[in-house]
């Protein structure tokens, strides 16, 4: 058995569009639930999780036993995140567009989701 390392890295910036000719706000928000997912011809493969932190950031730790089928020479294809707030999906990163993961340090770079869609007493940060 060999563990594999992975060091996932990312921001989600929040975009609230209230309407009524209010101009869209862009806000980070601690403690968002990151969950990094792999999609697979017939499932979807939970691989771990991290939360934002009050810039937004996100930064967490996989630590696989190999071999595993989907780990293929280092690397982990078809990954997708979604992201919730009290267990409310705010969105996902879409499987047709997944990363590939690399063992060690993945920067997955910024992303921002629309949280229009949340009643306003359930926004972060209300």
């Amino acid at each position: 058995m060999n563990t594999r390392n992975f060091r996932i890295k990312g921001q989600i910036k929040c975009v609230f569009s209230p309407g009524g000719g209010i101009p869209p706000s862009t806000v980070q928000q601690a403690n968002l639930d990151v969950q990094l997912w792999r999609k697979t011809p017939v499932a979807t493969v939970f691989l771990g999780r991290g939360f934002t932190d009050d810039n937004g950031d996100f930064i967490f730790d996989l630590a696989l036993d190999s071999p595993i089928d989907y780990i293929i020479e280092g690397k982990i294809n078809d990954v997708f995140l979604s992201v919730f707030f009290n267990e409310t999906l705010l969105n996902s990163t879409t499987p047709l567009h997944a990363y590939i993961l690399h063992e060690g340090y993945n920067d997955l770079g910024g992303f921002e989701f629309e949280l229009s869609n949340i009643k306003d007493n359930q926004l972060p940060g209300k």
